[in-house]
């Protein structure tokens, strides 16, 4: 990425900086408090990061601006709060969040680095990948995230084994000495609840479950898994019907847009109150004159794009949910014979046997832990023999 140009300001004021060059820029001046960081924190925040201007600093009602080239192509973006326009030589994305910036970037621009979040593969926040080369000042502490959001310091190390193109079942992993100690405190702790555990076997329904099937390791993970799949289904179905919900409403505004192609035989449109013909498409940050054909052309276009993308998001969201309700339906399948009858004892049970749920999951626990530290010596092995690649 190359930068050509910044700028920031508004209708009274504004800063333009265009001396930049293809070499090393090196912005400074012989005082502090003039704006050096704010030049820095405006480009960023054009380009999607997260605000991290100073309280002084009244960045809702400014315009931010840059001129980038990635892959010999030129690109202008321009911000206000969460909106954002994206201008190339032939035609303008407009974007009511950097959410939805974030896809037209890594189908078009870039490729945005892909992690595993709640049980699925999502885009990384811009914010989380322009961490790889920008680093704040004002006291911030680089071993940690700047902007600190649903993303966090784990998943920029998962994000940068991905851009490293390490698999993704190498990367859940802690610090070696943290894991480890983790793992010799939990086994003290099941040694301890084992010598604890005592099963009552008032009720005969409840002791059979307990004693032949309930502590089973296969019954309470496949009720852990039942109960993981359909959270993910229905978290799942909401994004999709956000997804709808705004679909429907970009093809309603080109259906409005659309009826301002008709010309009107017996006169035109014009504001009631200044009788002005212009015509302007805002979404409440950004705002264009739709009056001239060629940028009314251009708005509709950037529309239709969005209208494809939500398309892609919604399809790609199907997809998912089919594949965990398949994955539900196998699972139901493969239930044993007295699982329904330790769902209906599942309450009381869990209440009498609260030892024996402690134990379950310290065992489970420590095999989690015990994985991640074989998977160490994969990683080590992965990176080692990259390195020898590159070199």
């Amino acid at each position: 990425m190359l930068i050509k140009k910044i700028a920031f300001g508004d209708s009274e004021e504004a800063f333009v900086e265009s001396r930049l060059t293809d070499g090393l820029n090196v912005i400074f001046s012989d005082d502090n408090n003039r704006g050096k960081t704010l030049v820095m924190q405006g480009l960023m925040f054009s380009l999607g990061y997260e605000s991290i201007f100073p309280s002084s600093f009244n960045y809702k009602d400014k315009y931010f601006y840059c001129e980038v080239e990635i892959g010999n192509v030129n690109y202008e973006f321009l911000r206000k709060r969460n909106s954002i326009a994206i201008k190339t030589k032939d035609a303008i994305q407009i974007f009511n969040s950097v959410s939805e910036a974030r896809y037209f970037l890594d189908k078009f621009v870039f490729s945005v680095p892909k992690i595993k979040k709640e049980g699925r593969h999502a885009l990384v926040d811009l914010s989380l990948l322009y961490e790889l080369f920008f680093i704040g000042q004002d006291n911030r502490n680089p071993s940690g995230l700047i902007s600190k959001a649903q993303f966090n310091k784990n998943d920029f190390k998962l994000m940068v084994y991905d851009l490293a193109g390490l698999s993704g079942n190498q990367l859940n992993f802690d610090d070696i000495k943290a894991t480890k100690e983790k793992v010799r405190s939990f086994k003290i702790q099941l040694k301890d609840i084992r010598k604890k555990i005592s099963i009552i076997r008032q009720n005969p329904n409840i002791a059979e479950i307990v004693s032949r099937t309930y502590d089973s390791e296969v019954v309470q993970e496949k009720t852990k898994r039942l109960s993981e799949i359909n959270k993910n289904i229905s978290r799942l179905k909401r994004s999709r019907q956000r997804e709808i919900n705004r679909k429907s409403k970009l093809e309603q505004l080109i259906t409005e847009l659309n009826s301002l192609n008709r010309e009107l035989s017996e006169g035109g449109v014009q504001c009631g109150d200044c009788g002005s013909d212009k015509i302007v498409y805002t979404n409440s940050d950004l705002t264009f004159e739709i009056s001239n054909i060629d940028v009314r052309n251009g708005i509709m276009n950037s529309i239709h794009q969005n209208i494809r993308q939500k398309a892609n998001i919604i399809m790609d969201f199907t997809e998912e949910i089919n594949y965990l309700q398949k994955e539900l339906n196998e699972e139901m399948k493969e239930t044993p014979p007295n699982f329904q009858q330790i769902v209906l004892y599942q309450e009381q049970a869990v209440s009498e046997v609260d030892f024996d749920d402690q134990a379950f999951y310290l065992s489970n626990q420590i095999k989690t832990l015990e994985a991640q530290l074989k998977s160490y010596s994969n990683i080590d092995e992965s990176a080692v023999s990259m390195t020898k690649c590159n070199t």
